[in-house]
């Protein structure tokens, strides 16, 4: 046999193999990068074990399609339980599709026990199958055995309902029904419900797979056509959870992988067409040239040294046809002793199948591994059926004649084909002599393309892999050692055919799938990403705010018209945001100029306060003195006289307080000094000028921000002025405070006092000096009262105290 079985049935099998590993290939990847980069990995592990086990299980089906049979029989088992661990966790996902999980945390780990026992339970079976074919039997697996399957066909599909339901809010059951109908309406409103829907539709195509297998088996579609809707159902199924997972989950992905998987998809679909379309074409094609043909008879003669000489005789029939068995698995007894392969046997099985027992009942399916583990004869070893008429000569007989048994195989047909009509004998003689003739064979035997070994391709004898080997050949002409059969397998010219067409289109396969995912990267990363990535670039660079780069068009594509079109806008708003820094430039050039002149103007407010404080009350007075001077030159001249020296002293206290002010406005000294050093200048000009006497008290010194030193000397120069003036008193207090950005100034006197509330007009001292403070988030409290003499308060807060302004002096 060919070392390597390309059919339709490993092409299909090997393209679920490709897709799978594809895509566990993928989600692989994505959990290594999560990981090295710390990010949570719960959204990828379930699809990477679905993917994974599904990958696994079509990779061991694959191999067994193309394996020589006696070692696929050793892989077949084993695809099993790959492929429900790949049921069980898609059961899991579906029961925790958005995280939180459907059932209870003992539910859940009951269904978790139940899905493990399920896997192990497949485990078990295929360790049992694999121990029953170190012995020459192969088992299959019991029809009752795929009710966990169809159970879990059920369950996951129940599931995602559920999250569904869940999705969808307290109506969801009341919502199901139509959104079910229509799989095209949005569900934009229903976060998660997109993703149920999806893989609820998607967990339904094994009902589909079944529907199909129903009409092939009635016949409704066949063989063909069916094979070809289930590879793409397969397909379909795969590429569906894929685009579905990547859509709508948590765990999103690009739209480049989104497009390599549904192109990979479409050039699988269209190769397992291909591979359905051809198989049929190199059937009718096949010829068989050195199968047995019709008039053609082996006789196994004993030979000397206890073996068989082989040769062809002619075929002659046995007519009698007399006597049918009874039930196959009952043993057919036998008149004589029957020497076969160095042991003597008295009764045999009859197989429909063209199968003869000896000591054992013999199956097809054991046949396939190293021809069967107890002796048979192989007259036509395929799945024979009576025509759709039987009559009288037609079916299996066995009759027993003088000095020989005639076994007949008279007029059946291959089931499903019947056209294919085999009419065949075996006779048996006491000497341990065979012969195996052929009366009606097909001109040109159609083998099946689905299942290649229900066809007669099997002629011979064996002792049973348990007792001896078995020759493969040609049977005409050979002699057989003693314990050893022959079997002439007529089964590796039909995959020799079927390997020429099919091999290399698993080698393009194999080799384009690859090359596919390379080439089509390259051109999305040509043709699709980099342009994205330079439009996301230009975006970007958009909103902050740099306009000057336009972004390069790389093709005359919609991509390319998208960036042409938005480097026009931001050229434009470039355009736009020049003409609007200009149109800033001058409103801010005339905002520059607004603001140097209300500079000028406060400059001039601040020097009528200081002249108000300092001067002006000495011009005051010294006017009011000289409009009396006429009046009194005329009554009274020595005090005209004495009135004309105290103006001429109040100009000279006028002048050397304007001097006082150019030399003290906000001269460095002044602001680079404590606070209670200005104070105590203060009080000694006082005295010197008005012969006050004050007393300082400063508790806590400390030298204060620019504008408030500069307030607060100002403000205790202008009360104790006023207390000289106005107060009739001689004494004063004046007391400092200042702590941690706080700052606190009083001056006290025991004078005459006045009413805050009817201050004459024209006297604006309180009223600057209240100006002063607020200016710095300060305050100015004045209590007095006629009579009562009177305390001026100023207080002042930083801003990280209070409201006020730590503002340096400018």
């Amino acid at each position: 046999m060919p070392s390597l079985y390309w059919g339709p049935l490993a092409i299909n099998a090997l393209l679920f193999s490709l897709l799978g590993t594809v895509i566990a290939a993928y989600f692989g990847v994505r959990v290594i990068v999560a990981r090295r980069q710390r990010t949570p990995t719960d959204g990828l592990m379930p699809p990477l074990w679905i993917f994974a086990m599904a990958a696994l299980c079509a990779v061991l089906v694959t191999l067994s399609h193309v394996l020589d049979r006696d070692v696929a029989a050793w892989i077949l088992p084993w695809a099993a339980p790959s492929g429900s661990a790949a049921m069980a966790a898609s059961i899991l996902f579906a029961e925790r599709l958005f995280g939180e999980g459907i059932l209870s945390r003992r539910g859940r780990k009951a269904l978790v026990l139940a899905l493990t026992l399920f896997v192990a339970g497949e485990v078990a079976i295929a360790a049992a199958r694999t121990i029953h074919l170190s012995q020459g039997a192969v088992y299959f697996r019991d029809a009752w055995l795929r009710t966990a399957f169809v159970t879990g066909f059920v369950v996951a599909p129940a599931f995602c309902l559920i999250n569904l339901r869940r999705a969808l809010g307290p109506e969801g059951w009341r919502r199901i029904g139509p959104l079910l109908l229509n799989p095209f309406r949005p569900l934009t409103d229903y976060p998660g419900a997109s993703a149920a829907r999806g893989i609820f539709y998607f967990s339904l195509m094994p009902v589909a797979l079944a529907l199909v297998l129903l009409a092939r088996s009635t016949g409704i579609l066949g063989w063909s056509v069916a094979e070809t809707i289930l590879s793409w159902l397969v397909l379909l199924v795969f590429s569906g959870f894929v685009w579905t997972f990547l859509s709508y989950l948590p765990e999103r992905s690009g739209t480049t992988t989104k497009i390599a998987a549904m192109v990979l998809v479409a050039f699988l679909m269209i190769v397992s067409a291909l591979s359905w379309l051809v198989a049929p074409a190199i059937l009718d094609g096949f010829r068989d040239r050195g199968a047995p043909y019709a008039g053609q008879a082996y006789r196994f003669a004993p030979a000397p040294d206890g073996g068989y000489d082989i040769t062809t005789i002619e075929a002659q029939r046995v007519v009698p046809l007399l006597h049918r068995p009874g039930p196959e698995t009952e043993p057919v007894a036998l008149p004589f002793d029957l020497p076969f392969l160095g042991q003597n046997h008295r009764s045999l099985y009859v197989r429909d199948t063209g199968l003869v027992g000896l000591g054992a009942f013999p199956r097809l399916e054991d046949i396939q591994f190293r021809y069967g583990p107890e002796a048979a004869i192989f007259v036509l070893a395929a799945r024979l059926a009576p025509p759709q008429a039987p009559s009288a000569d037609s079916g299996v007989f066995v009759d027993a004649l003088p000095g020989r048994v005639v076994i007949s195989w008279a007029r059946m047909t291959i089931e499903g084909a019947p056209d294919q009509r085999y009419d065949a004998q075996l006779t048996l003689y006491p000497d341990g002599t065979l012969d195996i003739a052929f009366f009606e064979i097909p001109l040109h035997p159609r083998a099946n393309l689905y299942r290649p070994d229900d066809v007669a391709m099997l002629v011979g004898l064996t002792p049973g892999s348990r007792h001896g080997t078995v020759l493969e050949g040609a049977l005409a002409g050979r002699h057989l050692p003693p314990g050893t059969g022959a079997v002439d397998d007529r089964r590796p010219a039909f995959y020799k055919a079927m390997n020429a067409a099919f091999g290399p289109m698993a080698a393009f396969l194999l080799l384009a799938v690859p090359g596919l995912l390379v080439l089509f990267s390259l051109l999305v990363q040509l043709s699709v990403q980099r342009p994205l990535a330079a439009l996301a670039m230009g975006v970007e660079r958009f909103r902050k705010g740099h306009l000057g780069t336009p972004i390069p068009v790389y093709a005359q594509d919609e991509i390319g018209a998208l960036a042409r079109a938005f480097n026009e806008v931001a050229a434009e708003r470039e355009r736009l945001l020049q003409s609007l820094e200009a149109e800033v430039e001058r409103r801010s050039a005339e905002a520059v100029e607004l603001s140097a002149r209300n500079a000028r103007l406060e400059e001039r407010a601040d020097l009528g306060r200081e002249l108000h404080d300092a001067v002006s009350q000495s011009l005051f007075a010294a006017s009011l003195i000289a409009d009396s001077l006429p009046r009194l030159q005329q009554n009274d001249p020595a005090k005209a006289a004495e009135a004309g020296r105290q103006v001429a002293a109040l100009n000279r206290a006028a002048l050397a307080e304007t001097r006082n002010l150019l030399m003290h406005l906000r001269s460095q000294e002044m602001l680079s000094q404590p606070f209670g050093t200005l104070l105590r200048g203060v009080a000694e000009e006082m005295a010197r000028s008005y012969g006050l006497q004050v007393t300082v008290s400063v508790d806590s010194d400390a030298q204060l921000p620019g504008e408030v030193q500069y307030a607060f000397f100002r403000v205790a120069h202008a009360a104790l002025t006023n207390v000289a003036r106005h107060a009739g008193t001689d004494r004063a207090e004046a007391s400092f405070d200042a702590v941690d950005g706080q700052a606190m100034l009083t001056v006290t006197d025991a004078g005459a006092g006045f009413d805050p509330d009817a201050v004459p007009p024209g006297h604006f001292g309180l009223a600057i000096m209240r100006e002063r403070l607020d200016k710095l988030g300060g305050m100015l409290e004045v209590e007095t009262a006629p009579g009562r003499g009177c305390r001026i308060t100023a207080i002042w807060f930083s801003d990280d105290n209070g409201d006020g302004d730590s503002g340096d002096a400018g």
